[in-house]
């Protein structure tokens, strides 16, 4: 369908938009409600897109594209004080050229054919179980319990200790998650993704994330403690 391509999605009215959406709702996994359109700006561009809801998480359409990803170098360079953090924050972990070093941490440049989809508006961590903070004192682990106490009279909004625990305040609560070490990705995809949902490929990601920019840092300079 033509009209789900960002060329022609962005070039069609509001009333169009939504009518297409609720169209869309008909065909998706049952639970799923939409919820109407919502206008996403971010570095001087912006897009007017479907929102649905499906259990309390949001979702939003993203419109099919052919689109230009990965990184290959500066486009205009770093300025002096960004070039001067990255050199203090990458030397103190023995990297000499940082202009190597991160060309191979990213994805090489080339275009790519993105289908149309909903893509959820948060992120979730793999290999976490919630339990109940009442359940901490049975797990006989007094570190644990030490720092759930010390958190509950913080003001901290999260706490962790890797591959361990979490300890995450939301809206007043407070929220335990242990680690599963044994949880296979295999196992965890079979648990997370059913009814017809999966994980994004790179390409998905890689535009969702980073709206397609082929650059490093998006602007002249880059906290390095973000």
């Amino acid at each position: 369908m033509d009209q789900l391509k960002r060329d022609r999605w962005n070039g069609l009215s509001g009333e169009a938009k939504d009518g297409i959406m609720r169209g869309l709702s008909g065909g998706l996994t049952p639970g799923f409600a939409y919820v109407g359109l919502e206008t996403f700006e971010r570095y001087g561009t912006g897009v007017e897109t479907g929102v649905f809801e499906y259990e309390g998480r949001r979702f939003v359409f993203v419109p099919g594209d052919v689109v230009r990803l990965g990184w290959n170098g500066w486009q205009q360079g770093m300025d002096e004080a960004t070039r001067e953090d990255l050199l203090d924050a990458f030397g103190e972990n023995g990297v000499e050229d940082v202009d190597a070093f991160l060309q191979e941490q990213m994805t090489p440049v080339r275009e790519v054919v993105i289908g149309p989809m909903l893509a959820e508006c948060e992120t979730h961590s793999a290999g976490w179980r919630e339990i109940s903070a009442e359940d901490v004192p049975a797990l006989d682990d007094s570190e644990m319990t030490e720092q759930l106490e010390r958190f509950k009279k913080s003001d901290l909004g999260s706490y962790e200790v890797y591959e361990s625990y979490r300890l995450k305040r939301v809206n007043g609560d407070i929220r335990v998650y242990l680690y599963e070490e044994d949880v296979t990705c295999e196992q965890w995809r079979e648990d997370a993704f059913q009814g017809g949902f999966s994980l994004p490929t790179e390409d998905e990601w890689e535009i969702c994330t980073g709206e397609a920019a082929v650059r490093c840092f998006l602007g002249e300079t880059v906290s390095i403690t973000a």
